[in-house]
């Protein structure tokens, strides 16, 4: 505890603040919409992953198609 004698402020999370608003707007409906992914060919992912040239740019893939590719692969490569 401090010896001080200066009024302190009361703490104000605002992180539960912000939350709570986003959550009570959610049940009401007015929720904002997640974006939605477009489709990607995923040969074009996967020669990237191994392919040889590194300076090529991806497309943006979201993490569960990711996730989904790279499982695909990895089962593909146990039956191998």
């Amino acid at each position: 505890m401090s010896m001080n004698s200066s009024p302190t402020t009361p703490f104000v999370n605002y992180g539960l603040e912000r939350w709570e608003a986003a959550r009570a707007a959610f049940l009401q409906g007015k929720a904002a919409t997640p974006p939605v992914s477009k489709p990607v060919d995923v040969e074009v992912i996967i020669d990237k992953i191994f392919g040889q040239s590194s300076s090529e740019e991806f497309e943006k893939v979201s993490l569960p198609m990711m996730i989904n590719i790279l499982n695909d692969l990895w089962l593909a490569e146990g039956e191998a």
